[in-house]
């Protein structure tokens, strides 16, 4: 005899339902573990495209920067070249603080090394525009009309500082973007692997649920239809039947044992009948009321074999021993109907997908356990399509922020970029136009001191 056999009901029923909420816990926790990750993702993300967005603003702040820088080699009064210098300084200062909010999501070595290289080139970029303030101012001074070579050398190398920083600002706009652009990938390939475990642990627990219900079937069914066909063979007058499953540890072994004693007893009494039934009426009496009480086991016994377990014995004798067996076998039956029915009523809701029908019924000892058991399954998977719902809300709702962010953080790029070149374009007609005034001043004085010679 295997351990298994040797269990009771309630513990078989305990173990699957057991395995069940183990699977369950398990989804659980497996769950919450990849969801933690997808929020860290996402996290990731956002800290990635605010990075994108600071550094972007800071290249309208060093854009502005350069325009203020070209009105300082435009300018005509030393005023209005000082003016203009204290407004790259007022810029320099919002990329200082744009930049260092940036710096501040970062975490990579790279990041903060590129973002501290930002910083000094920018410092650097304020510092030539002061040395082409000061060029500009001294030109003013001594009444030059045209570029000093000291001024078109230091505006050449104000140019190059730009250029770097914006190259610079480039290519920490674009790492932070493609880094998102990953992480969102990332985030989406998390979602499809919680949604694929929780599918297979779903699975899972529907098989365990399955196999609680055909061992429900198999092992208390099946097996009480077997002892109910005896039932009906003893019932019958068939006293010399073997009794199965009599050998048992469990609740069933212990009602093929109850129906051993009863045909132990029926033999006896047939016995009892045939020696004494001449003698006494009594005995005659007795044989009449078990005949009857064979008569309603049969009926009942044939219901349950049919799998009708609401079929009762009714008996109406003086003999108390005869009503006990009566109210034994009814009692029997209507717990195992009770049991059975509700059961299989709450796995077939499962089976349906429908998580809000329970147990209610009044039960004692295996079919107790079975109650609680099946409902706590019931419940815990509840709770875990629950916070699956409501988790999948939520990582539905961040992705669509962060690609909301990244579209929005384009059409700002796109649009700097078309500013950018508009503004380039106006420099290059404006530096036309002074050159041109420069040529037309160089020939009126070559003029004037032909004039002065003749």
């Amino acid at each position: 005899m295997s351990l298994f056999s040797k269990m009771t009901i309630a513990t078989k029923v305990a173990l699957s339902s057991g395995l069940g909420i183990l699977l369950v816990v398990c989804l659980v926790g497996t769950s919450f573990f990849m969801l933690n990750s997808v929020q860290q993702k996402v996290s990731q993300a956002g800290r990635q495209s605010s990075i994108a967005l600071h550094i972007t603003s800071a290249k309208e702040s060093l854009q502005t920067m350069r325009i203020a820088a070209r009105d300082i080699q435009l300018a005509t009064t030393a005023e209005r070249a000082n003016d203009r210098e204290a407004a790259v300084e007022e810029e320099f200062q919002l990329f200082e603080s744009l930049v260092g909010q940036a710096r501040a999501l970062m975490l990579t070595p790279s990041n903060l090394e590129r973002a501290d290289m930002l910083l000094d080139q920018a410092a650097a970029y304020r510092d030539q525009v002061r040395v082409v303030g000061d060029v500009m101012a001294a030109d003013l001074a001594s009444g030059m009309t045209v570029e000093s070579p000291q001024l078109q050398a230091a505006t050449a190398r104000l140019n190059e500082i730009a250029t770097g920083v914006a190259a610079t600002g480039n290519e920490a706009v674009e790492v932070a973007t493609a880094t998102a652009e990953e992480v969102r990938q990332s985030v989406d390939q998390l979602i499809n692997q919680v949604l694929l475990i929780s599918i297979a642990f779903g699975l899972l627990v529907l098989a365990v649920l399955g196999f609680s219900m055909l061992f429900v079937l198999r092992s208390v069914v099946a097996p009480i239809r077997a002892i109910t066909g005896n039932m009906s063979a003893l019932a019958g007058g068939k006293l010399d039947e073997t009794v199965p499953f009599a050998d048992r540890a469990d609740e069933i072994g212990k009602m093929a044992a109850a129906v051993t004693v009863f045909q132990v007893n029926a033999v006896k009494v047939r016995e009892l009948d045939e020696a004494e039934a001449v003698r006494t009426g009594q005995t005659r009496e007795r044989a009449a009321a078990m005949s009857t009480l064979m008569e309603r086991l049969a009926e009942t016994v044939n219901a349950a074999i049919d799998g009708d377990f609401t079929k009762r014995i009714v008996l109406a004798v003086p003999d108390e021993d005869l009503k006990a067996v009566a109210s034994n076998v009814n009692n029997l039956l209507a717990s195992v109907d009770a049991g059975v029915s509700e059961t299989g009523q709450v796995l077939a809701s499962l089976a349906r997908t429908d998580l809000t029908l329970r147990m209610h019924g009044e039960y004692r000892g295996a079919f107790a356990r079975l109650k609680d058991d099946t409902n706590a399954v019931v419940d815990n998977l509840c709770a875990v399509v629950g916070q699956l719902r409501h988790t999948s809300g939520g990582l539905k709702t961040a992705t669509g922020e962060i690609l909301a962010g990244a579209n929005d953080l384009a059409e700002r790029t796109t649009k700097q970029a078309a500013a950018i070149e508009e503004t380039s374009a106006a420099m290059e007609q404006l530096n036309s136009t002074v050159v041109e005034n420069a040529k037309r001043a160089e020939l009126a004085s070559s003029k004037a001191r032909m004039v002065s010679d003749t």
